[in-house]
């Protein structure tokens, strides 16, 4: 496991080989940067000397979908951008804490032994140990095999925006 005060790691090794990964954003408390914001402001230099020494990938159809987040988070990195937002008393109040389930994934040698659902449910018993009473996820709409699963483990679908749907588990009674 690796935990810090805003993400969770973790995986699962079969005979001394990574098979499953699962990883997640802590969100305690409102207005602070969501997963890929906070993925981006630490990896920014990993980022920008991939884009210095292949520039055409800024032209790849995934970074062109995203060209605000890129564009906000150089404005962060440079200081021309506050990383927290502001938050009102209304969203103060309306706040509640949550785990956000930022990746899961399975090898594909290892893919239909139950190592995904465990990475789940390990994540959301991480979660309830850490005093939340939701969990939350964002999949891409086309991903039906994802969108099963998560629905067999409870999950709920909250939104749809796009390509992407917004899914949610609460665990309060």
């Amino acid at each position: 496991y690796i935990v810090s005060d805003r993400g969770v790691m973790f995986h699962i090794e079969v005979n001394g080989r990574l098979v499953a990964y699962c990883g997640g954003i802590r969100i305690k408390s409102p207005g602070l940067p969501g997963a890929v914001t906070s993925i981006s402001q630490h990896s920014f230099w990993v980022f920008m000397f991939a884009y210095v020494k292949k520039p055409w990938l800024m032209l790849h159809p995934e970074n062109l979908k995203r060209w605000r987040y890129i564009l906000r988070n150089l404005l962060i990195r440079s200081g021309l951008k506050r990383v927290e937002a502001k938050v009102s008393s209304e969203q103060q109040k309306a706040f509640r804490s949550s785990w956000g389930l930022v990746v899961i994934g399975v090898t594909p040698e290892a893919q239909g032994r139950g190592h995904g659902g465990k990475m789940l449910f390990e994540f959301e018993r991480q979660a309830r140990a850490d005093g939340v009473d939701r969990v939350q996820l964002s999949v891409k709409s086309s991903n039906e095999q994802a969108l099963r699963s998560y629905t067999r483990n409870g999950w709920e679908e909250v939104s749809r925006d796009g390509e992407s749907v917004l899914m949610g588990k609460d665990f309060a009674n």
